[in-house]
């Protein structure tokens, strides 16, 4: 992420219907009110098809963020949101590269901004377990 906040990316305004969430998903706040829901597990059928990322900034957070997936083996972003700012949600998502059949392991980092100066403020992270199918 950058030291701005960008223009809005593969987010769409709205909350994810939390029936399709089937328990896989992480959530987290800090001190400071900011929550973020993404999905531990996200599986794709190929490497080239969206997965399930489900990732959510929640209507009620103050913060716009920007999530990146890097793979832990490598270090290599593969997959940047673009803006996500409060009250907005991916479903699926392509990754910026095709993986392989396999699993892997990756960590997201969630980029916290300034909501008024649209400048990088913290980040958090959560771990990730990457299933392509195919």
């Amino acid at each position: 992420a950058g030291d701005l906040f960008p223009d809005v990316g593969d987010g769409v305004p709205g909350n994810l219907d939390p029936s399709t969430l089937e328990g896989q998903m992480q959530q987290a706040a800090d001190a400071s009110k900011f929550s973020f829901k993404i999905n531990a597990r996200p599986v794709f059928e190929t490497g080239k098809d969206a997965g399930s990322l489900m990732i959510e900034n929640p209507s009620q957070n103050v913060y716009p963020m920007v999530v990146q997936i890097v793979l832990d083996d490598t270090g290599e972003i593969i997959y940047d949101s673009g803006g996500l700012p409060p009250g907005y949600h991916i479903k699926n998502a392509k990754l910026n590269r095709t993986l392989s059949k396999g699993v892997y392991k990756a960590t997201a980092t969630l980029n916290i901004f300034d909501p008024d100066t649209k400048e990088y403020r913290a980040k958090t992270q959560a771990v990730l377990e990457i299933t392509v199918k195919a």
